[in-house]
């Protein structure tokens, strides 16, 4: 292997690593780490130790105590056309979460699910 391609793969995984870092950093995964039962920090320190990044942004939009604020806007924008939200697609963030709220047969209050 050439010193180059070496440092190119040793650079790559640095970024990778830095990537999961900033993540396990955030107060978002904290509270949801503080909230999780011991299968699900096990599950979420596998992703972590393996450098997985994808892993573990799944691990966060899936989590079961994520509050709707705390969603990104794709997933937002998912949820509301899946209730039908009218105009779903041209709402800013602040106002697909009022919609979504206001269908609290569907939502729990403050929880997704």
């Amino acid at each position: 292997m050439q010193l180059h391609r070496i440092c190119e793969t040793l650079h790559s995984k640095i970024l990778r690593l830095r990537s999961v870092e900033r993540i396990v950093s955030s107060i978002r995964f904290n509270r949801l780490w503080e909230d999780s039962d011991e299968k699900q920090r096990v599950e979420a320190g596998g992703f972590i130790e393996k450098g997985d990044r994808q892993a573990l942004i799944t691990w966060i939009k899936q989590h079961p105590s994520l509050m709707i604020e705390e969603l990104f806007i794709s997933q937002l924008k998912e949820l509301a056309c899946g209730l039908l939200v009218c105009d779903w697609s041209r709402m800013s963030r602040l106002e697909l979460i009022a919609a979504i709220k206001e269908t609290k047969h569907v939502i729990k209050p403050n929880k997704i699910g």
